[in-house]
């Protein structure tokens, strides 16, 4: 389509948009498609809004109400496919409070940025998937979680396959910290065999075990 032509670029190519939705629908799993669309906004080459002006030029679209909701999610903040497991595996399905994603925060003289946090609660997730956490920047993190320690915030550290593998226990975790410091949501149990907190006397019984 002439509309999916780069206006200057030689030799002639295609939009960055309509090649990350080119990409997404060629790809295979529907993992690997929705890490497309967050892979491009996460880049900040483009944005959710000029991936769905795109979108909304074809006529007919691979996957459209899929990966609408992961433009959906890139917009919210997240990130990466790690932060979009957590995000659909982790926080929302056991009710969990929204947490601020992406928020910016400056370590030393350096700007960082905090996978998730509980802005009320003092509470930070970090996801710490091998891409955006490779084992040189393993340093760079336990600086910032200790700034953030000095002032007053806990961080709790996940791996993908704690996320993929573990959420329950994950959501579990979060909801005993997050109580520890004064939230009286709760959390929803996503199954019968769900660990997370259900109930007040489980959260009672959480509370009283907690070391923050």
């Amino acid at each position: 389509m002439e509309i999916a032509r780069h206006p200057a670029l030689q030799p002639p190519r295609t939009r960055l948009e309509d090649t990350v939705l080119d990409l997404a629908e060629a790809e295979p799993t529907a993992t690997g498609a929705i890490g497309w669309i967050l892979t491009a906004c996460a880049s900040r080459r483009t944005t959710p809004d000029r991936l769905l002006k795109a979108m909304d030029g074809r006529l007919r679209m691979r996957r459209r109400t899929m990966l609408l909701a992961a433009l959906g999610d890139a917009r919210a903040g997240v990130a990466s496919l790690l932060e979009h497991g957590y995000l659909h595996r982790v926080e929302r399905p056991h009710s969990l409070p929204r947490g601020v994603r992406q928020r910016r925060t400056r370590v030393g003289e350096t700007w960082r940025y905090e996978d998730v946090r509980y802005e009320a609660y003092g509470v930070i997730v970090e996801l710490d998937g091998r891409e955006a956490h490779p084992e040189g920047e393993r340093w760079r993190d336990i600086r910032r979680d200790n700034v953030s320690a000095a002032n007053g915030l806990v961080t709790l550290r996940y791996t993908y396959a704690d996320v993929m593998g573990r959420p329950c226990q994950v959501a579990d975790e979060i909801i005993r910290a997050l109580s520890a410091r004064g939230y009286v949501g709760g959390a929803r149990r996503c199954g019968p065999s769900c660990a997370a907190l259900a109930d007040a006397a489980l959260r009672d019984r959480a509370l009283a075990r907690a070391d923050f």
